[in-house]
């Protein structure tokens, strides 16, 4: 049997929440175990990596190197800290099961944020061929989406519409 337009859209609403639930959770992981291997150590900050800063802007230079636990300030790891924290955090990925088979070097959330991706054009893409069948006008929306907050409304539009 046949589904509906009805059908369809809401099964490309539910991939769509589905991923981009996953998605979250896979990022929050991450974090989590990111701090859990930055607390772990007692990593400081490899002062050769505020030469450029210090060319431009001095008075941002700290006077010392400072405890590294925020997974944000990671680059600031010497390439021998760096090497140490991809592994620890990578043996807890595949733990968790959220490695990237590609290795270490890759971001454990490459494949939810990719399935997150697709799971939001497949679910734009359906929506505007339905509602919008003029191919200049879709087109139009299209370009418009490259607009974070135009895309963000959208989707918000589509969420309320079933």
């Amino acid at each position: 049997m046949a589904k509906t337009t009805k059908e369809t859209l809401m099964q490309h609403i539910k991939t769509y929440e589905l991923a981009k639930l996953y998605y979250d959770l896979v990022k929050d992981v991450i974090r989590e175990i990111q701090t859990q291997v930055l607390t772990s150590h007692e990593f400081y900050e490899d002062m050769t990596k505020w030469d450029e800063v210090r060319k431009v802007r001095p008075d941002r230079v700290p006077e010392k190197a400072r405890r590294i636990t925020d997974p944000g300030n990671a680059g600031f790891l010497s390439a021998e800290d760096y090497n140490i924290y991809l592994d620890e955090c990578y043996e807890l990925y595949k733990i968790e099961g959220i490695d990237d088979p590609r290795g270490k070097e890759y971001c454990a959330d490459n494949n939810a944020r990719d399935m997150y991706y697709e799971a939001e054009k497949n679910m734009i893409d359906y929506y505007l061929a339905v509602f919008m069948p003029d191919d200049q006008k879709r087109a139009e929306i299209k370009r418009g989406i490259r607009n974070i907050k135009f895309k963000e409304r959208l989707i918000q539009m589509i969420l309320k519409s079933v």
